[in-house]
């Protein structure tokens, strides 16, 4: 893979080469040390960031949706994903369908020693 480009070449009937996708507003950068950025898919703002141990498969663009399985427990894991394949598989309508993920904003960040940051304020009780 080269910096900041990715060759997708097992689709079935056409190539699909991701630089810098404005017309789609994908973008896939930094594949080198196993970190997968996508940011900035049509009103929503997904960050999948250090994915430790992981083997990256994105295939299978026919079917024009997006899936982010885990094989080893065939599903997603919004925390820190270790030693699973993740699966990224096409793209529908310009934006992508990520678990249950419709039409609000959702932050996935999965760095190594953090967790899931939500948009979330817990009550505070004092005594």
């Amino acid at each position: 893979m080269f910096k900041h480009r990715l060759h997708i070449t097992s689709m079935p009937k056409h190539r699909l080469y991701i630089t810098s996708l404005f017309n789609h507003r994908l973008h896939i950068t930094s594949m080198s040390n196993l970190r997968l950025h996508i940011t900035s898919m049509s009103n929503h703002c997904l960050h999948i960031t250090s994915i430790t141990n992981n083997r990256l498969h994105i295939a299978s663009m026919s079917n024009h949706r997006l899936h982010i399985t885990s094989m080893s427990t065939h599903r997603l894991h919004m925390t820190t994903i270790s030693n699973k394949r993740l699966h990224i598989a096409s793209i529908f309508n310009h934006r992508s369908l990520i678990a249950a993920m419709f039409n609000h904003r959702q932050h996935i960040m999965s760095i190594s020693n953090h967790r899931l940051q939500k948009t979330f304020c817990p009550t505070t009780v004092y005594t």
